[in-house]
């Protein structure tokens, strides 16, 4: 029995490590000494079926996907600061550099796209924005601030197809699972000659 347990080995002291798992599992191995072995068998053996099953909930918590496609909820928060690094480096290739390579290095097989102008998938981004550069050959994206929630992030753009002009703020939000970005939705306003307040679209 005890030589079972010595081929689970961890990383002592990390997070997820197991150690929960073997101090109920010492702990059984301390309840089958002593009088009224019989019982305290018992309760050893539930103890260690209990360790078990958290041991298996735990790891299925963090291999099962961020979060499914379509959803409304966000992802788990301890992943936030993750992709929203990995959105930044995303934008900043794609969109402010205008390479088209980073959709390949980021974007998953499975892209869901709500922009109604552009298809599904990665080949359907790389035409759409593809198309978009070529019409558009000095736009400028300038990303003014980035927000993050879980396996959502949203990005608060500038975006001015034509030198001078004054452009139109964009909110593009990406959905990441398993180091991909998987979904995209984006919300465009132009920005007007004039405001009834004195504050910039930005």
């Amino acid at each position: 029995m005890h030589r079972r347990f010595r081929s689970r080995p961890k990383a002592a002291g990390a997070e997820g490590d197991g150690s929960q798992y073997w101090q109920v599992a010492a702990e059984a191995r301390g309840a089958t000494k002593g009088p009224r072995r019989a019982d305290r068998m018992a309760r050893g053996q539930d103890l260690l079926h209990r360790a078990r099953a958290e041991d298996v909930l735990h790891w299925q918590e963090h291999e099962r996907p961020i979060s499914a496609v379509r959803t409304e909820a966000p992802g788990p928060a301890w992943l936030t600061a993750y992709n929203k690094k990995l959105v930044t480096a995303f934008v900043d290739r794609l969109l402010v550099t205008k390479d088209l390579s980073a959709i390949d290095a980021y974007v998953g097989p499975e892209y869901d796209q709500h922009n109604p102008n552009i298809p599904d998938g990665v080949a359907g981004v790389k035409t759409g924005l593809g198309a978009y550069f070529t019409q558009f050959p000095q736009l400028q994206i300038i990303p003014k601030r980035i927000v993050a929630e879980g396996d959502l992030v949203a990005v608060h753009s500038n975006y001015v197809d034509t030198p001078g002009t004054r452009g139109q703020a964009v909110v593009d939000l990406f959905r990441v699972r398993d180091g991909r970005i998987v979904e995209h939705w984006d919300a465009v306003q132009e920005v007007p000659e004039s405001s009834a307040n004195g504050n910039t679209m930005f």
